[in-house]
């Protein structure tokens, strides 16, 4: 445990003791670009993308600070976010290791040099194939990686 002041959105204070692990799963959005029958966290285009950056990156430095040494990243679809490699590049800064939960559709060449930069703190990018109508897409998607 770490002494740690927490608090809301809205600076009300929330609690001061916080156990932390060392390993989180970061369900970093809810918004999805598809809508699968099957999915946990019922995460589709309805959804809401979920914390600002600037929450987010808080959210970092804070799992840091507390002793978190990986952090796996899954939603929604993380690469809906358009600052999910903000995220990513301060989880390395913070040199932590990471993985990356995802349906694979959004990763093109620009999205996976921009995952090789980051490592050797990505570990894993797991990805999510389960709907046979996008096969295609996904033989795209396994031939970038």
């Amino acid at each position: 445990m770490i002494n740690c002041g927490i608090t809301n959105t809205k600076g009300d204070y929330v609690r001061d003791i916080v156990p932390f692990p060392t390993k989180v799963e970061w369900n970093i959005t809810d918004y999805c670009n598809l809508a699968c029958s099957y999915c946990l966290n019922s995460s589709s285009p309805k959804r809401n993308q979920g914390l600002t950056t600037k929450e987010c990156l808080y959210i970092v430095d804070l799992l840091s600070d507390g002793g978190v040494s990986y952090i796996v990243l899954i939603g929604g679809e993380p690469f809906t976010r358009n600052d999910i490699f903000t995220i990513m590049n301060r989880i390395k800064k913070r040199h932590m290791i990471m993985e990356i939960v995802t349906n694979g559709l959004m990763i093109d060449d620009s999205v996976m040099g921009k995952l090789l930069e980051l490592n050797p703190n990505i570990r894993k990018v797991q990805l999510s194939l389960h709907l046979p109508e996008k096969i295609e897409q996904y033989k795209k998607v396994i031939k970038t990686l």
